[in-house]
């Protein structure tokens, strides 16, 4: 009764960190569906967030920029050196305003631009720093502390075994007239059950957490990891937006 009252205790105690730290489970999984229930929440916040800041996808053409300001210099000075024909000049004003008004529409773009990139950078960066420094080092830590329980119950099973066939051996070496057969069996009995019960823990840990816990969490933390890659690469890309956008909206014309 003791033993069937344990294993349903055991059992619970493993049901509820299942879907937590099973690794090998884990590794078939992407985005935040791999990462350990407990960092769950925070993962999908700071991925909600980081997409809700890399929406806007504008970029500014810095040459581009560069050219139009000097096309619409040059049109300034021929304007103001009195070449243009009395006939003319309504008509070049008129192109010259709106270049002017290209320019500040970019400028006003590229403000808008910077500020997002900005924003976009840093909220992939949270992302990157909360798999880098929390994600990663608590998953390592719970296969390290999943290996050493996975270690104890498999030496309670070598002891429980070795209790269970030394009190059969015992008892069998006796005859049925010895007064000690009976409570040798008792004790095999009692040795036997132990075994059962390190065994089902045994079992019921393996199904928890996975036979090869080393290769589930070696195939997570690799695309942890590769996953960081691409943020970093996107936020170097984000980081060049936002200096190109930050030198169009401060260039003088």
């Amino acid at each position: 009764m003791k033993a069937t009252v344990l294993t349903v205790i055991v059992s619970c105690m493993f049901a509820n960190a299942a879907r937590a730290q099973n690794f090998y489970e884990l590794s078939g999984k992407q985005y935040c569906e791999s990462v350990m229930d407990k960092f769950r929440s925070d993962c999908v916040s700071l991925n909600a967030k980081k997409d809700a800041s890399c929406r806007e996808k504008g970029v500014c053409d810095l040459e581009k920029h560069i050219a139009k300001i000097q096309d619409y210099k040059a049109a300034l000075e021929q304007l103001n050196s009195g070449k243009i024909a009395d006939a003319d000049r309504s008509s070049f004003q008129d192109s010259i305003d709106k270049m002017k008004a290209e320019l500040d529409a970019n400028k006003n773009a590229a403000e808008t631009y910077e500020r997002t990139a900005r924003a976009c950078a840093d909220a992939r960066q949270d992302v990157y720093d909360f798999f880098d420094k929390t994600v990663i080092p608590e998953t390592d830590r719970a296969a390290s502390n999943a290996k050493d329980r996975r270690k104890e119950l498999l030496e309670q099973l070598d002891k429980a075994e070795v209790l269970q066939r030394a009190a059969k051996d015992k008892r069998d070496s006796l005859s049925d007239s010895d007064p000690q057969k009976a409570q040798m069996q008792e004790e095999y009995e009692k040795n036997a059950a132990a075994y059962r019960e390190a065994e089902a823990q045994l079992a019921e840990f393996n199904r928890t957490y996975g036979n090869d816990i080393d290769s589930g969490v070696r195939r997570l933390i690799d695309y942890y990891k590769t996953q960081q890659s691409g943020h970093r690469i996107a936020i170097e890309q984000q980081k060049d937006r936002s200096e190109s956008c930050g030198k169009v909206e401060y260039m003088s014309y």
